[in-house]
């Protein structure tokens, strides 16, 4: 990566893919390859602030979204044995983090609306009863009681 008008590079090794935070811009997200041969399917994400220069990890990430105005990442956790597996959203000004669902399940397709202010997701989790298991659909809205997001779910589905 070349700074525009400066002598100034940084170079990241082993990336496996690359976005930014959408019309922000203002921080680099890093997709980094899967190591290891086990089942959960994340891997690493590098978050890097354009502006002070500093990196962040986020480990075991599924699949990463940020919203169209690039002030919240959406991510999901898939992590060994399920432990810690999650939809989490990161506010990338203040870098908090908050946990919108934990649990022993999948989630995948994560996607904003087009204005960016509320997601969706799906949750997947193994159900003895149901050979394929058995899925949720989940969506985080903008509260309007405070500036935070939370979670909602709806019914069990088995089949599309």
């Amino acid at each position: 990566m070349i700074k525009l008008g400066t002598d100034d590079k940084k170079t990241f090794e082993g990336v496996g893919g690359f976005s930014f935070n959408n019309d922000a811009a203002s921080h680099l997200l890093i997709n980094l390859p899967k190591e290891g041969n086990g089942e959960q399917k994340g891997s690493d994400v590098l978050i890097y602030h354009l502006n002070s220069g500093k990196s962040q990890n986020l480990g075991n990430v599924r699949e990463h979204s940020a919203n169209k105005a690039g002030t919240h990442l959406a991510y999901s956790v898939d992590a060994a044995n399920s432990q810690g597996n999650g939809l989490y959203l990161l506010t990338l000004s203040t870098n908090s983090i908050q946990v919108l669902d934990s649990d022993e399940a999948g989630y995948q397709s994560l996607n904003w609306t087009e204005k960016g202010d509320a997601f969706a997701a799906l949750k997947m989790k193994k159900d003895k009863k149901i050979q394929a298991g058995s899925r949720h659909f989940a969506w985080g809205e903008k509260s309007q009681q405070s500036s935070g997001y939370s979670l909602r779910t709806c019914k069990r589905f088995d089949r599309f």
